[in-house]
């Protein structure tokens, strides 16, 4: 058995060059970002609030 280990195209490139010219993008982008941290700043409120609570104890 072989197996053809050949870089594929990188298909974020492609979707990126397809709307490079895009006005919108950069909102996009940053809307994109914006999501892409929101869990981490959910985590740390609950361990903060958690630490609170030790504190209060």
């Amino acid at each position: 058995m072989e197996i053809d280990f050949t870089q594929s195209e990188n298909l974020w490139q492609k979707v990126i060059a397809m709307h490079k010219d895009n006005p919108l993008f950069d909102e996009v982008l940053f809307e994109i970002e914006t999501e892409r941290y929101k869990p981490d700043v959910e985590t740390e409120e609950y361990y903060r609030r958690l630490d609170v609570k030790d504190e209060l104890k």
